[in-house]
């Protein structure tokens, strides 16, 4: 599947969960698509068998189990939220991207060199990523030049922010000048839609930085 259907299927969520503002919480989603989330904290007290770092060494972050077409998610929250946040998005990724069909069939977010680059695990990355940091609303806001800024208001984890900025100024930037990334505008424009108050309350906020900002570069400090 290429980018584009990806970028849509993200964008269909998004509209499908009533998503309105950043940051997408991917654990609300995933309740919403009904599937089971458990920590792996809560997963080894079940399976005392199991230990933690051969879950990380073998599947990374998170886990998704399909269990008579019930999807089951396993993660990581030891590392916090940021990562938690990108972990689940990228298997409701793999779910979504048709990854888990069968009975038992299982996936992690494995960061194993012989998996890490598989289609479908680079799959569910750009799928995670057009989900949690969706390049219109990053667009419409000007939020595309600051790692820092994308990492927060989306909570997703540093290196992720820097692909995504990376990619913003790259290629999503020719596409725009191009006019070739509207090839699902009527998606684009609900999603903005929905996005359209915290879009405008976040350029009021803005407008009042502007207006009350004072230079205060030139002023000697106490006691000099």
């Amino acid at each position: 599947m290429n980018k584009t259907n990806i970028k849509k299927m993200a964008y269909e969520l998004l509209i499908k969960s009533h998503c309105t503002r950043l940051p997408v919480e991917s654990i609300r989603i995933a309740k919403q698509l009904q599937y089971i989330i458990m920590t792996y904290d809560k997963l080894i007290e079940r399976f005392p068998s199991l230990d933690f770092d051969s879950l990380i060494d073998r599947y990374g972050n998170a886990i998704i189990l399909n269990l008579f077409g019930n999807y089951h998610i396993y993660v990581n929250t030891r590392n916090g939220y940021f990562d938690a946040n990108w972990a689940v998005m990228h298997e409701i990724g793999h779910a979504l991207l048709g990854h888990v069909k069968r009975h038992g069939q299982i996936r992690g977010e494995s960061y194993a060199e012989k998996h890490r680059f598989t289609p479908s695990e680079l799959a569910a990355d750009e799928f995670a990523s057009m989900a949690l940091c969706p390049d219109i609303i990053l667009d419409a806001m000007h939020w595309t030049n600051d790692t820092e800024f994308i990492k927060f208001a989306c909570i997703v984890p540093d290196n992720q922010a820097s692909e995504k900025s990376y990619y913003l100024n790259k290629e999503y930037i020719k596409a725009k000048q191009k006019n070739n990334y509207l090839q699902f505008q009527a998606s684009e424009d609900q999603l903005l839609s929905l996005f359209s108050g915290y879009i405008n309350k976040y350029g009021r906020r803005v407008e009042i930085a502007e207006e009350f900002y004072i230079d205060f570069s030139g002023l000697r400090k106490i006691g000099a």
